[in-house]
């Protein structure tokens, strides 16, 4: 990152360079936000013959640093929902069910989009649309 535990300035380390140093030749960088590439580089790290790494390239969402950054939450359309329970297993804190339907609580979602990726019916939209 840059910065010491202490939140100092400091050098910053490349993990991709540092892991290949050490003899790993399967390493990739992937966006653990998007659900498919992040699915699909596991399979690959799965299948490789050896040692594999896999590097994640965003900052946790719970972070108050990232929670304080601009966002656009989500929302769940009420009349698509099927209540299939896809985006309640992904364990997201603003997804709550209340009065038996699926709601998202704005002031909690962090913007991530995995429930949208997950949601097969497309109930869950952006609210900037």
């Amino acid at each position: 990152t840059g910065y010491t535990l202490k939140g100092e300035k400091t050098f910053e380390i490349d993990i991709e360079q540092l892991v290949k140093a050490c003899g790993v030749e399967f390493v990739k960088k992937v966006d653990p936000y998007d659900l498919e590439e992040s699915y699909q580089a596991v399979q690959e790290a799965l299948a490789f013959d050896g040692p594999s790494v896999l590097i994640t390239y965003r900052p946790c969402a719970l972070l108050e640093s990232e929670k304080r950054k601009p966002k656009t939450p989500f929302m769940v359309i009420e009349e698509e929902c099927i209540e299939c329970g896809a985006c309640h297993k992904l364990g997201c804190p603003a997804i709550t069910k209340v009065v038996g339907n699926t709601v998202i609580d704005y002031n909690n979602c962090t913007g991530c989009s995995m429930c949208e990726q997950v949601c097969k019916p497309g109930a869950i939209v952006t609210t900037a649309k």
